[in-house]
């Protein structure tokens, strides 16, 4: 890293790098130059740093750079952002989403190349009112594989990992409603996946319905935590539609496969009867 070794030489920085003096670290005295704002509250814990003096506070001009858990100056990833939010209510604990996305330039390996990867402190704003003892973390995504209209929606268990994929071999135009040209891969399509790198997926579902043709389609809707889960809060099981198994994972096998648990194979395999309903076992 350029910055680091700047002030290795002589213990001193001769550039001052926007990227470095703009990151939101604690009690950075150079934000609001860089940044055009203040931080409303400075001696507060935001991005992570490496804190070279060790004084608790991310001043660069003493060596101080941007991390993510920790890694070191010759693993230190290409691009960092940070954001935070919020989110309280009437029913809910008073939360703080601390988020650091970032990401590798490294045109070799074309998996970590084109992988964004995020990492998350979350923060309980008021431990006075809610003590809390177990939660479970719901991750809602909505990616779109080109044309919304012909994407489906796969996970791998026990890889931690979801994907999403087209429906078939041309994007967008699987249904009369097919999306702009524009919005279209056409017959280039690329994947879409999703994996949880340091904890357990213990549950997938997706949001889907049963259109005119009796093909699965992907959709959003506001009644989608009602629908997959119970009153106190618990995961609502699935049924294999082929050997009728319990599962805590829906579109849990290869799509490739015949008989398997896809979106793909249910709404291609012939003789496949099902209804949404049927899939999902209320109360259990």
């Amino acid at each position: 890293m350029d910055h680091v070794d700047d002030f290795n030489q002589d213990g001193n920085v001769d550039t001052k790098r926007s990227d470095i003096y703009a990151w939101p670290g604690k009690n950075n005295p150079y934000f609001e130059e860089f940044d055009g704002f203040p931080i409303q509250q400075g001696d507060y814990l935001l991005a992570e740093f490496v804190d070279v003096d060790q004084d608790g506070n991310y001043n660069p001009d003493n060596g101080d750079y941007p991390t993510v858990h920790n890694f070191s100056a010759d693993r230190m990833p290409n691009r960092m952002i940070f954001f935070v939010y919020h989110h309280s209510g009437k029913y809910v604990f008073q939360s703080e989403y601390a988020i650091t996305a970032f990401a590798f330039s490294c045109p070799k390996e074309q998996i970590l190349h084109n992988s964004v990867f995020m990492s998350c402190r979350i923060s309980n704003k008021n431990e006075t009112q809610y003590k809390v003892k177990n939660s479970f973390l719901l991750n809602s995504v909505d990616p779109q594989v080109g044309c919304y209209l012909d994407d489906y929606v796969g996970c791998f268990p026990a890889l931690n990992s979801a994907f999403w994929y087209n429906a078939d071999a041309n994007d967008g135009i699987l249904q009369a409603n097919s999306c702009p040209s524009s919005f279209s891969y056409k017959s280039k399509i690329p994947v879409i996946s999703m994996t949880i790198l340091n904890k357990k997926m213990d549950y997938f579902s997706a949001d889907i319905n049963i259109d005119s043709t009796g093909k699965i389609i992907l959709q959003m809707e506001n009644s989608f935590l009602r629908k997959y889960f119970n009153a106190d809060g618990t995961f609502r099981k699935f049924t294999h539609p082929f050997n009728h198994e319990t599962r805590d994972h829906q579109f849990s096998e290869d799509p490739n496969e015949e008989k398997s648990w896809s979106m793909y194979r249910m709404s291609n395999e012939q003789g496949v009867d099902f209804t949404i309903d049927q899939m999902i076992k209320t109360g259990s």
